[in-house]
């Protein structure tokens, strides 16, 4: 994450009075305790036979199953006895009997390669290939605990933020996605904002209804970001030209350039949110973005210095009587 972005996240999670734990930190991992006999996958248990070792008191479990089960790719390469894992934009390559993991990550701008030392190296028993679980979890931004003889592999998120995100109060749930999105992952090749001022912050726009899918606009860079297994994944992106305004009237006219990626879904409203630090001041914006691109601001605040000087209308990524569509059973 650049500069401007870490200060765009740091003024939204101060402004929405939302600030995410990082990864794991809300869960519990005890090592060296009685063997597990069972894996669970974002809620979902392995069959029987998948099982974890236990080895110097380190948990690793079977790669493949593990792996698929959160959607990941594996390969395995039988003339140097390594397996790479890839998901979105990371890969992670491990040796049999190695206690090294070479990590792959693809990010906006380029791409870094870095060399991690591993508690306990990669095992091979019988014709799984095993490695250690909290290693592989992090890698991927996902919890790891281990407990009441079951080895969990769970969202980074709270129970609390996850039920709210995923069926909660439609606002609440935007804001936990926008502070999601600071940090997403690419199921496309990255691509670099250009012309990004900082006193233009970022902006968000959500379809009516919805908060699992949004639209971010940072320069001239426009990116589809879509919640997948409480991750932000950014899956389409495109350039727009012109101030914002001329912006918002070019996306929701379709009038894009160099899109890849499957292009969002268009139709209705779409919900305004933008929010930004240029130097010792920050803002956060609301408003409503019609079918043809005109913007209505709904709210505002200003702070300089840590307080706020201006605060007007209603703040919250939300219009008036606007229901939820998205939720599971709605």
């Amino acid at each position: 994450m650049n500069r401007r972005r870490m200060a765009a996240a740091i003024a939204a999670a101060v402004m929405a009075g939302v600030i995410l734990a990082p990864t794991g930190a809300e869960r519990t991992y005890a090592d060296g305790a009685a063997p597990a006999t069972r894996i669970e996958v974002m809620g979902k248990a392995l069959t029987p036979g998948e099982v974890p070792l236990v080895d110097h008191g380190r948990v690793l479990v079977p790669l493949r199953a593990v792996t698929e089960a959160f959607g990941a790719n594996v390969q395995w390469d039988a003339k140097t006895s390594t397996v790479s894992v890839r998901k979105w934009s990371v890969t992670v390559r491990f040796k049999a009997f190695s206690s090294a993991a070479v990590v792959d990550r693809a990010y906006p701008g380029g791409a870094n390669r870095s060399t991690d030392k591993l508690d306990v190296p990669m095992k091979l028993r019988g014709n799984r290939a095993y490695v250690p679980l909290r290693y592989l979890a992090a890698q991927f931004g996902y919890a790891a605990d281990w407990h009441d003889g079951t080895v969990f592999i769970a969202s980074p998120l709270s129970k609390q933020k996850h039920d709210t995100l995923n069926t909660g109060d439609l606002a609440k749930a935007r804001e936990i996605a926008v502070l999601l999105g600071y940090d997403a992952q690419y199921a496309i090749k990255p691509m670099t904002a250009g012309n990004v001022g900082e006193a233009d912050g970022i902006t968000m726009l959500f379809p009516e209804g919805e908060a699992l899918r949004f639209i971010r606009i940072a320069g001239d860079l426009v990116e589809q970001v879509e919640i997948v297994d409480d991750h932000a994944v950014v899956t389409w992106g495109a350039r727009l030209s012109g101030t914002t305004a001329d912006q918002l009237r070019s996306f929701m006219n379709r009038k894009w350039t160099g899109g890849v990626g499957e292009a969002p879904r268009a139709g209705g409203d779409y919900i305004y949110y933008n929010s930004g630090i240029f130097g010792e001041t920050g803002w956060t914006e609301y408003g409503i973005v019609d079918a043809e691109g005109a913007f209505t601001q709904t709210g505002y605040r200003h702070y300089g210095f840590g307080e706020t000087d201006t605060e007007t209308g209603t703040l919250e990524i939300a219009k008036k009587g606007e229901k939820r569509t998205d939720a599971a059973g709605s």
